[in-house]
């Protein structure tokens, strides 16, 4: 079968709207009269086009049908996608006149529908045709339809039209090309990854945004998932599928790079559980509906959740997540606009290998937690989770990730094959080790091999640091996670038993059920910190730990309600004012007085538990347990310049009824670094 069947022309009558006028070939009776070509005008033509003078639109109208899902399941006809480059003109311009023509503007749309989702590529040559369709100012001139379907059907590689193509090596690159993850990134900032998380939930999502950008935008974001394009376009899968690949889209999650709103009943039917569907519709923003749970604008970069409850829980970002979309962030930001496009093609590929890390990173942990591939557990799911890598992805994103369609078949398949094994190696959450800029696994490599010098990524610097205490807790703590959620003490205690066996290390005993810290404060200069531990028997739980900014580091007050929120003098309200303390101070005690068009007030701020909150830390390595071993567990890290000092923690837990003997040492590290 040919890869483009059909190139057509769409136009509005005015009794019939929008209608197919013009096939090339001539497209059977029985394809006329079917409800799939009845769908292709409303999606070619999009809502609010006629703004514009050109525009385009990439759909997917098999999907408007699941029907034909059904039947490429069955080992059917493919389904069709379709590109639409639309255009308009007066129509006191045209040549010849047309008595069907009752408006001054004649639009039109030029659609080439093809049986591989080859958007991009294709784009160039239909957008071309329209061009030339509209120069010639005579609709009725329509030979040069039939030089585009025979060069359409001419130039596509050869593997590309094999019985399998997806087996090809460059058929994702073609599919993918010209979609710009790098664009995503600009446009939501950290927002993207909220998005990411959410489709991974199966939500009720609409993109808004122009025409033309939003299509391709929902099939962009599709493209960050390993599988994603695949499934959401139901293209043919390879002979040997992507192990980390997710069934993310099916019958009852459905990907559509654009809906009008004439098709809305559509994202209301039965048995449909989610979807991410472009619109260019205000409707969707302006009158958020109470059965769309997300929606994302894309020209305001905003991420809106209608429903609340769980979901909005569910949304929030770790620290975690917040290092991993950082990285991202950064790398793109740095870019420098260039001529040469691979810059750009090159930073896209990299955006799609970090996503496509974090599901790897995902599957991996949840792989690891006793009973989540076989679905019996002897703890409940939020326990177990708890007490894993997998509460750094956010505990109750992961319970609702493991209500969805896509991971209940991800458990039956690793529940099935016996060959389903993932790699180890990426356990954890691929943010935890992103400040570093190397992973964990990466120090514990260095330390075996008697290395002791940074890796070049991190540079040294010589600064100035204070070692401030050492900590000791007891408690009756029954598990690890209840010893690591344990806050660090303000002023922490001397140990008594600590003991100095050389310049370097120290040596404690930590009882059982107890928990042992050691904190470093380093000034507002940048810095390399170096730290070891070993215990000499039994095991040991170990995390490292980072202060985060305090609140006391604003410069300017902070006033509930804002100042221009205010009421009206007749009305009494009380409100709430933050002054930061003077530097070097923990508290103040100031007047202030506070004005606006409407309210004139003063008052007297005095210290408070509220007003000067304490310290909170972030963890940047995660709550893992260590045996005993001749070879010391080794890090070294970058500390970046910031604008107040910085504290560093090592803590480690005991959960055992004995004691263990634990040698360590932190440090800031000289310049330059000793090899």
């Amino acid at each position: 079968a040919v890869l483009v069947p059909y190139v057509l022309v769409v136009g509005f009558h005015h009794e019939h709207g929008l209608i197919v006028e013009y096939s090339y070939p001539e497209a059977p009776a029985s394809l006329k009269t079917s409800a799939f070509w009845r769908q292709v005008p409303a999606l070619s033509i999009a809502e609010g086009v006629h703004k514009v003078p050109s525009d385009f639109v990439y759909f997917f109208p098999s999907h408007v049908h699941p029907v034909a899902r059904v039947e490429r399941d069955r080992g059917g006809s493919a389904p069709l996608y379709g590109i639409a480059c639309y255009r308009q003109i007066s129509a006191k311009e045209l040549l010849i006149a047309d008595p069907e023509v009752t408006r001054s503007t004649v639009q039109k749309a030029v659609v080439v529908l093809t049986r591989l989702p080859l958007f991009s590529l294709l784009h160039s040559h239909v957008d071309t045709a329209t061009r030339e369709y509209f120069a010639q100012k005579n609709f009725q001139c329509v030979e040069l339809f039939a030089q585009l379907y025979q060069t359409l059907n001419l130039s596509v590689p050869r593997e590309l039209t094999s019985p399998c193509p997806a087996d090809s090596p460059t058929f994702l690159p073609t599919v993918s090309w010209g979609l710009s993850p790098s664009r995503l990134v600009m446009m939501f900032q950290a927002q993207l990854l909220v998005l990411f998380k959410l489709v991974l939930l199966e939500s009720k999502m609409v993109i808004y945004g122009p025409t033309g950008e939003v299509s391709v935008l929902v099939l962009t974001l599709a493209s960050l998932f390993p599988g994603g394009l695949t499934t959401g376009l139901n293209m043919p899968k390879p002979t040997e599928p992507d192990e980390y690949a997710l069934e993310l889209f099916h019958k009852t999650h459905l990907l559509l790079p654009y809906l009008p709103l004439e098709q809305i009943e559509l994202l209301r039917m039965r048995g449909l559980c989610g979807f991410v569907a472009g619109s260019s519709n205000m409707l969707f923003m302006n009158r958020p509906l109470e059965w769309i749970q997300v929606t994302a604008d894309s020209t305001s970069g905003k991420v809106q959740l209608s429903v609340p409850g769980g979901l909005q829980d569910a949304a929030a970002l770790t620290s975690a997540d917040r290092q991993f979309i950082s990285k991202i962030l950064k790398a793109v930001n740095s870019q420098t606009p260039k001529e040469d496009e691979t810059i750009e093609d090159e930073t896209d590929d990299w955006i799609r290998d970090q996503f496509y890390t974090y599901i790897k990173s995902l599957l991996c942990t949840a792989a690891a937690v006793p009973g989540v591939c076989t679905g019996s557990m002897d703890i409940t799911p939020s326990e177990a989770i708890r007490n894993s890598p997998l509460q750094h992805f956010h505990v109750p994103w992961v319970l609702a990730w493991m209500a969805t369609t896509s991971f209940a078949q991800w458990q039956y398949r690793q529940a099935v094959d016996a060959c389903a094994t993932l790699s180890m190696e990426s356990v954890g959450h691929p943010g935890v080790h992103a400040g570093f800029g190397f992973g964990f696994g990466s120090m514990v490599r260095y330390v075996s091999a008697g290395v002791r010098k940074l890796p070049p990524a991190i540079g040294s610097s010589a600064v100035v640091g204070v070692v401030s205490a050492f900590s000791l807790l007891k408690g009756g703590l029954g598990s690890v996670s209840k010893i690591f959620k344990r806050p660090t003490p303000t002023v922490p205690s001397v140990v008594a038993d600590a003991t100095v066996d050389s310049a370097d290390e120290l040596v404690v005993t930590v009882p059982s059920d107890s928990v042992f810290d050691v904190s470093l404060t380093v000034q507002t200069d940048a810095a390399v910190i170096e730290w070891w531990f070993r215990v000499e028997s039994g095991d040991i739980c170990f995390c490292l730990l980072k202060e985060k900014e305090r609140v006391e580091s604003l410069s300017e007050p902070i006033i509930e309600p804002p100042l221009d929120c205010l009421p009206s003098p007749s009305t009494t309200q009380n409100i709430t004012a933050y002054i930061p303390p003077a530097e070097h101070e923990t508290s103040c005690e100031t007047d202030f007085t506070i004005s606006s068009p409407s309210v004139v007030g003063s008052g007297h701020c005095s210290p408070s538990s509220n007003a000067t909150p304490s310290s909170e830390f972030e963890e940047l390595l995660p709550t893992s347990r260590y045996t005993s071993s001749s070879s010391n567990i080794h890090g070294i890290f970058q500390h970046e310049q910031t604008a107040r000092p910085t504290t560093y923690v090592l803590r480690w837990g005991n959960t055992k009824q004995s004691a263990r003997r634990l040698h360590y040492s932190m440090r800031v590290l000289p310049d330059p670094v000793p090899s």
